[in-house]
């Protein structure tokens, strides 16, 4: 199989997490790479942005599969069903506060920490994230990505983000 890459993360373990445009993750941790597809739980084979999270977790961002998240070794994921704008993820970027803001299909949104830990553990059904989009000054609710990095945060903590339509900055 021949890999289209189309992101790279690492954890706190030291795992180095690659993502494919139709081959998934893969993990690589010493000298040992495992592929994680659909069939192991992965919420979609079609992987554009990844992010670390804390304790070793891992943000997944597909395109068309919403969001997934690699906790203890186990893959859990939230879509548009659950409140989600869109279920195509340009590029995850984390805040100082811990807060993911995504770079999406359907503008920028934001979703805190405590908000997603509530879905994950089965305590809320849906979550209700910040959307950013034409009205908030966006020049287009399409984001661009596919490619890291489709965006970033600098040390000032702002976030940056390239759309179809040139760059925005989310102060």
């Amino acid at each position: 199989y021949r890999a289209d890459v189309r992101g790279i993360a690492e954890t706190a373990d030291g795992s180095i997490w690659i993502g494919m445009r139709g081959g998934g993750v893969a993990r690589c941790l010493g000298t040992n790479i495992t592929q994680f597809r659909k069939a192991e739980g992965l919420p979609h084979d079609y992987v554009w942005a990844l992010a670390a999270g804390d304790g070793g977790d891992l943000w997944i961002g597909t395109a068309g599969g919403g969001l997934g998240r690699w906790r203890a070794g186990q893959f859990s994921s939230i879509t548009s069903r659950n409140g989600l704008p869109s279920n195509f993820f340009c590029s995850i970027q984390r805040d100082t506060e811990g807060n993911l803001w995504v770079g999406s299909y359907g503008g920028i949104f934001r979703m805190t920490q405590e908000e997603l830990e509530r879905f994950f553990t089965g305590k809320a059904f849906s979550v209700t994230p910040l959307v950013l989009d034409t009205t908030d000054g966006l020049p287009s609710l399409e984001m661009s990505g596919g490619n890291q990095p489709a965006s970033c945060r600098t040390a000032d903590g702002r976030l940056w983000f390239a759309s179809a339509g040139g760059l925005v900055v989310v102060d």
